[in-house]
C-alpha cells in the first residue's frame, strides 16, 4: 500500500512497542560512530599495510568529516524525494560500501575515498534516523528513546578498540572491516523489511527554509548549547592528560581508567535524562548539566588531588545528560517535516565547533595557559546554557496532520 507522506505517522505510546525500530536505529547509530571511532586502533596496522605512517592514517579522517558535511547539507532534499526510512537505507548503503572499499584499499587516495564515502553515509542520519527517532515516540515516551538511543554513541567508544583489538588478534584489519560491512548489510536488510514508520517527506534546503530555521529562537539556542558543550567533551580528555601529567605527573593509565569510567558511567546519566524527560523540562535538565559542568571546568585549577580526580570524573559524567533533552526539545520545536533539516543543521554546528576549539586548544597549550583553558570551556558552557532559560517551543497536538510542504513553527 502506497504510504501518505503528508500524514503523521502512529506514534508510539509504549516503550515496548517502539522497541523493535528503536534497536534499529540505535544498531545504526553505533554503526556510523564506530566507522570514526575505528580508524584510531587501527591506525598502526593500516599504516603499515599501506606503508604509510599512522598518524596520516588518522589524518585521513578529515575526508569522513568532509563527506559528513556535504551529506548533511544535501540530506533535507534526498529526505524530501525519498522520505526518511529510504534515507536511513541510503545512509547504511554508503557506510556498508564505505567499508568495503577501505578493505579492497591498496593506497592512501583508496583510503581516502572510502572514509569519504562512510562519510557520506554517516552525514544523512541525523535528518532520518533521529528525526525518525522524535517522530514516533509521544511525548510520554520520548525522552526513554532518545536515551536508549543516545547509548549507541556512547557504545561505539567504548567496543570501538575492544572489536579492534579482539579481531588482530585472529585476523587482519581488512576482515575487520568486511565484518562491520557485514554487519551493516544485515541491518539494512532489516530496516528494508521492518522499518515502516518513516514514510515522512524531510524539507528541502533553501534559502527560505534555512533562514526561517535560522530565525527560530529555539534551534539558535539549542544549537550553541549543544555545540558548545560537544566540543568542550571532546576536547576535555586531550586537556586533561596534559595538565594532569605535565603539571602533577600523574601516570598515563590512572588518567586513562578515571577517564573511561566517567564515560562509561555517564549511560546511566544519559539513561536518567531521558527518563525524567516529561516530569522535568528539557530546558531545566540541559540547564543543570551545563551550569554544573561548567562550574566544574572553572574550579578545575583550583583544586589538588583526590577532589581533583573527582571533579574530572564528574565533568564528562554531568554532560552525559545534555544530549537527550537537546534532541526532544529539537523535536518540539519543528514539524515532522522541518525537524530533519534543523537537526541536519545542529550537527554542522557540531561539527563546526569540533574544529575550532583544537585550534583554540593547542594555541592556549603553546602558550603555557592550560589552566586558563579550563576557564574557557567553564565560561564558554555557562553563557552557552544560561540563555536556555528563554527557550520556549508550541507544542503540536497528538493528531496535528501536516501539510506535504513542510511547516516551521515560528516563535
Amino acid at each position: 500500500m502506497k504510504k501518505n507522506p503528508s500524514s503523521r505517522p502512529e506514534q508510539y505510546t509504549s516503550l515496548a512497542k517502539a522497541l523493535p525500530t528503536l534497536l534499529i536505529l540505535w544498531g545504526s547509530v553505533f554503526l556510523i560512530i564506530n566507522s570514526r571511532t575505528i580508524i584510531a586502533p587501527l591506525s598502526q596496522t593500516i599504516g603499515n599495510s599501506l606503508h604509510i605512517a599512522s598518524t596520516s592514517v588518522v589524518g585521513y579522517t578529515a575526508f569522513l568529516a568532509i563527506g559528513n558535511i556535504i551529506s548533511l547539507l544535501l540530506s533535507g532534499h534526498i529526505a524530501y524525494y525519498l522520505m526518511l526510512t529510504r534515507t536511513l537505507l541510503l545512509s547504511i548503503a554508503l557506510l556498508s560500501t564505505g567499508f568495503v572499499l577501505a578493505a579492497c584499499a591498496v593506497a592512501p587516495w583508496m583510503l581516502a575515498v572510502a572514509f569519504t564515502v562512510m562519510g557520506l553515509g554517516g552525514g544523512l542520519y541525523p535528518g532520518s534516523g533521529i528525526a525518525l527517532a522524535n517522530i514516533m515516540s509521544a511525548d510520554i515516551i520520548r525522552g526513554k528513546v532518545l536515551a536508549i538511543h543516545e547509548t549507541g554513541p556512547v557504545g561505539a567508544f567504548v567496543f570501538a578498540p575492544i572489536i579492534a583489538s579482539l579481531g588482530l588478534l585472529f585476523t587482519n584489519w581488512r576482515v575487520i572491516m568486511i565484518f562491520l560491512a557485514c554487519l551493516t548489510i544485515t541491518l539494512g536488510v532489516v530496516v528494508y523489511f521492518n522499518c515502516k514508520e518513516g514514510y515522512v517527506r524531510g524539507q528541502k534546503l533553501s534559502f527560505s527554509s534555512l533562514t526561517a530555521i535560522v530565525r527560530t529562537r529555539s534551534f539558535l539556542l539549542i544549537s550553541l548549547s549543544v555545540s558548545i558543550a560537544a566540543a568542550s567533551n571532546a576536547i576535555f580528555a586531550s586537556l586533561v592528560r596534559e595538565y594532569l601529567t605535565v603539571v602533577f605527573e600523574f601516570d598515563q593509565g590512572v588518567i586513562n581508567l578515571i577517564l573511561s569510567l566517567s564515560r562509561v558511567s555517564g549511560i546511566l546519566v544519559v539513561f536518567f535524562s531521558g527518563a525524567v524527560i516529561g516530569i522535568v523540562r528539557e530546558k531545566y535538565i540541559m540547564l543543570f548539566a551545563g551550569i554544573c559542568a561548567g562550574l566544574s571546568a572553572l574550579v578545575i585549577p583550583l583544586l589538588h588531588n583526590a577532589s581533583l580526580l573527582i571533579v574530572i570524573f564528574l565533568y564528562p559524567f554531568i554532560l552525559s545528560a545534555f544530549v537527550p533533552p537537546a534532541l526532544s526539545a529539537m523535536g518540539k520545536s519543528f514539524s515532522i517535516h522541518s525537524q530533519g533539516l534543523a537537526l541536519s543543521l545542529m550537527v554542522i554546528a557540531v561539527n563546526l565547533a569540533n574544529m575550532i576549539y583544537p585550534v583554540v586548544y593547542a594555541s592556549f597549550i603553546e602558550r603555557g595557559m592550560i589552566e586558563d583553558f579550563f576557564r574557557l570551556l567553564g565560561i564558554g558552557l555557562l553563557c552557552a546554557t544560561v540563555p536556555l532559560i528563554f527557550l520556549k517551543f508550541r507544542r503540536l497536538p497528538p493528531n496535528a496532520i501536516l501539510d506535504t510542504e513542510p511547516n516551521i513553527q515560528s516563535e
